[in-house]
C-alpha cells in the first residue's frame, strides 16, 4: 500500500545467479560497446569544435562568427532552471550545471545531453527572487518531498518488477 495506490506483487519465477553463456549476452555486449564508442567519438568531435571556436575568439572573432565558419547553428533559450526542458536537447540540468559557474559570455566545455553534445555560452544570469522564495518554500518543500518519495518508490517497484519478471493479468483477454 502507498499513499496513492495498492499493489499486488506475485513472484513468477526465481532463478539462481549464474554466468551467462557468450551467445546469450553477445548482442548486448556489442550494443554497449558501439554505444560507448559512439559517445567517445562524438565527445572528441565536440572538443575539436570547441577548440576551433576558442581559436576564432582568440583571433578577434566572436562566438557567432566561429559557429558560422564551422556551419553550426546557435540556439538560444530564455532563462532556464535545472528542472526545465530545452527543445532539441532534453532536460536542462546538465546545461544549467555547465552554465552556472561561467561568467557572462564565457563558453563551457562539451556538455552531454540526451541528443548529443552541446557547447554552452552563458549570456546572462538571473538570481532567484528571495521574497517569492520565502512565500513559496513550504509548498515547494512538500512537492519536492512527495516527488522524492514517488521516485524512490518507483525505482524500488521497477527493480522488483524487473527481478520478478512481472506479468500483468489485467491486459489478458
Amino acid at each position: 500500500k502507498t499513499d496513492k495506490a495498492f499493489y499486488i506483487i506475485q513472484m513468477k519465477e526465481k532463478k539462481r545467479p549464474y554466468v551467462p553463456e557468450f551467445n546469450e549476452v553477445k548482442e548486448k555486449v556489442i550494443k554497449a560497446y558501439v554505444k560507448d564508442a559512439a559517445i567517445s567519438i562524438s565527445k572528441n568531435e565536440a572538443e575539436k569544435i570547441l577548440s576551433l571556436i576558442k581559436d576564432e575568439i582568440k583571433n578577434g572573432g566572436s562566438f557567432e562568427t566561429a559557429a558560422e565558419k564551422i556551419t553550426f547553428t546557435i540556439k538560444s533559450t530564455d532563462f532556464i532552471t535545472r528542472n526545465d526542458y530545452i527543445p532539441e536537447l532534453g532536460l536542462a540540468a546538465g546545461v544549467a550545471d555547465a552554465a552556472l559557474p561561467l561568467k557572462d559570455t564565457e563558453i563551457s566545455g562539451p556538455v552531454k545531453t540526451l541528443q548529443g553534445w552541446a557547447i554552452v555560452r552563458r549570456d546572462a544570469y538571473q538570481d532567484m527572487d528571495e521574497s517569492k522564495f520565502d512565500q513559496e518554500k513550504d509548498e515547494f518543500r512538500e512537492r519536492l518531498l512527495s516527488k522524492k518519495k514517488e521516485d524512490v518508490f518507483g525505482a524500488y517497484f521497477l527493480g522488483l518488477k524487473n527481478k520478478a519478471g512481472f506479468i500483468s493479468y489485467t491486459n489478458l483477454k
